[in-house]
């Protein structure tokens, strides 16, 4: 009788053992700091919102995420519930063995996704890229080139004037302009070796195109 009573007693114990915290379900954990997730959306706030359009997030201490794209930065909330990667009351990324297998998030049309870890340097640095731009309020295109500094974090537009402006980093994989007077964005993010470029301005629309390296 002493014998099951004991074993009873000790039956909680070793139950509280075996359990598993639901929130590394997947091999996953409680917090995503030190991650990205770059990707691809419709339906932002700027014009011609069909188009595909970059976008980055990065994921700060304290279950923060911040998130960039070429309508400009916005912070959200975070939590991990049983794999998926909960923001606020938006929604959620499924994340198996980090790497995201689909989501659902209101109010952003996100057509692609996915999640690295943040580099340890600003992956722009020393690359060069050019291109064709179409501007949605414009009747012509025109070719671009941008420089990125290698020592610091300024792109130089060859032939503009100014030609070099400063860019805040963003996941080290991104990076974003914003000029107050004129209300326009730029917004650039490396992806694959190639850099995919969003601008806006009130007079010529929305650009969105992909720069090959130089």
């Amino acid at each position: 009788m002493k014998k099951i009573l004991y074993i009873l007693l000790l039956l909680p114990i070793f139950m509280a053992g075996c359990r598993k915290d639901p929130s590394n379900k997947n091999g996953n954990a409680d917090s995503y700091e030190g991650y990205v997730i770059q990707g691809k959306m419709k339906g932002v706030i700027v014009a011609n919102s069909n188009l595909e359009q970059p976008f980055v997030m990065t994921f700060m201490a304290g279950n923060k995420v911040k998130l960039v794209n070429v309508s400009g930065e916005t912070t959200l909330n975070y939590s991990v519930q049983e794999g998926k990667l909960v923001l606020d009351d938006n929604g959620y990324f499924n994340v198996v063995n980090k790497q995201i297998t689909d989501w659902v998030i209101a109010g952003l049309n996100i057509t692609k996704a996915t999640l690295i870890a943040k580099p340890a340097t600003n992956q722009l640095r020393g690359k060069k890229f050019s291109g064709t731009l179409q501007y949605s309020g414009l009747p012509f295109t025109f070719d671009t080139e941008l420089d990125f500094d290698a020592n610091a974090d300024n792109v130089v537009f060859p032939g503009a004037d100014p030609p070099q402006y400063s860019y805040t980093p963003q996941g080290n994989v991104a990076g974003y302009l914003y000029d107050s007077p004129s209300k326009s964005g730029l917004f650039f993010m490396i992806d694959n070796g190639k850099l995919e470029y969003a601008s806006y301005s009130p007079e010529s629309g929305v650009a969105v195109t992909t720069l090959n390296p130089k």
